[in-house]
């Protein structure tokens, strides 16, 4: 399978969990960032991300404290239902424990362990895929270049190998086909006018 082909499907998302703090990709091992987004959106929505963090340890001296108590447990409850239910199934069972002892900083490190694009060997596989993208005109859309390019940039985005916009853009005139007039007259067109990469993608659509 070709890196292309890879990038194509790795980092999809088959199941969401809707809630009112969002909507949120559920984990299935291969979508780390893009449930991370989602799960950090909805603890800044929930007001509670300082909790699951461990910005602000739980504070057991509020127990003489009913209100604020009972506010700081409403908040840890909140951040331990968005991470639990943001997990396909297969992987709610590594998080029991931790739920159970409602040990919500120890299920965010736990999430956190999956995350694959820190590491260097499989970081480096993922920008090579990046870098192996063609668009075949025959078989695929420029919006498909796009999903392929977007879904590495997506995967690597925690990395120290994250991709910019300049990187999808000169990747994105690179895939063109060398060997026809028609893209090479779009790509030179968008090297001489500078385009920005929406301007890219907009112009290169057109030519479809």
């Amino acid at each position: 399978m070709s890196g292309s082909d890879i990038l194509a499907t790795l980092g999809k998302t088959t199941s969401r969990y809707t809630c009112k703090e969002g909507d949120i990709p559920k984990f299935n091992g291969d979508n780390y960032a893009a449930t991370y987004r989602g799960l950090m959106g909805a603890f800044v929505a929930g007001n509670c991300l300082e909790y699951v963090t461990g910005a602000i340890p739980f504070p057991l001296e509020l127990r003489g404290n009913e209100v604020q108590f009972a506010d700081a447990v409403k908040k840890r409850a909140i951040g331990i239902r968005l991470i639990y239910n943001s997990l396909e199934e297969s992987f709610q069972n590594q998080f029991l424990e931790h739920l159970e002892n409602h040990q919500i900083t120890l299920m965010w490190a736990k999430f956190k362990s999956f995350d694959r694009a820190r590491d260097v060997v499989y970081a480096a596989r993922i920008k090579d895929a990046f870098n192996e993208v063609v668009f075949d005109p025959a078989n695929m859309t420029i919006q498909d270049v796009i999903t392929r390019l977007e879904n590495a940039r997506l995967i690597l985005s925690n990395s120290p190998q994250r991709i910019n916009d300049n990187d999808v853009l000169q990747r994105l005139l690179a895939s063109l086909p060398l060997d026809s007039t028609k893209w090479d007259f779009a790509r030179d067109w968008c090297r001489r006018q500078n385009l920005s990469l929406q301007d890219t993608i907009a112009h290169l659509k057109s030519k479809e």
